[in-house]
């Protein structure tokens, strides 16, 4: 004797998943529906990023992302009488948001010394600054410079513009 198994199509949340953001706290249900309650989820294939895990009883994927590398995977959910459903998901995690201080630099005095320090909140780890447009190296002006591990910039500005 054969026992014939009809089950329906059981679906899951449609990607795409929200932004998971590196050192910060990422939380997504996965809903499933279509079957009999309870659902049990698990990866079928591929894997979540570092720092993120499922619970297989609820379908919330959870966590702190530790890497900004993109995690491909399929996961299945399966309901009270077996019957099984999955999806592909890929979650990217991204830099966090970066601030930079002050946003603009107050104008300095021709023929006195300037001094501006620039800071930076949130990223990860240890901010290190950079000219990206535009330079130093200008005519009118002496200067010391950006320091990197300071985040000063110095300069003084002739009278006659001959630095």
């Amino acid at each position: 004797a054969y026992t014939l198994k009809i089950c329906p199509v059981i679906t899951l949340t449609a990607p795409p998943l929200a932004t998971a953001t590196v050192t910060q706290a990422y939380s997504q249900t996965i809903v499933a529906s279509g079957g009999a309650t309870p659902y049990t989820f698990a990866i079928a294939s591929g894997a979540l990023p570092a720092g993120l895990s499922l619970n297989t009883a609820t379908g919330v994927i959870s966590g702190t992302p530790t890497a900004l590398t993109a995690a491909s995977f399929t996961l299945t959910a399966t309901d009270a009488n077996g019957c099984p459903g999955s999806r592909a998901y890929t979650i990217t995690p991204v830099c966090p948001a970066i601030t930079v201080n002050p946003t603009s630099l107050p104008n300095g005095t021709v023929g006195s010394a300037y001094s501006q320090t620039i800071s930076a909140t949130g990223g990860t780890g240890t901010p290190t600054f950079a000219v990206t447009t535009g330079n130093f190296h200008h005519h009118r002006h002496r200067y010391a410079g950006m320091h990197r591990s300071t985040q000063l910039y110095h300069h003084t500005e002739s009278e006659h513009g001959l630095g």
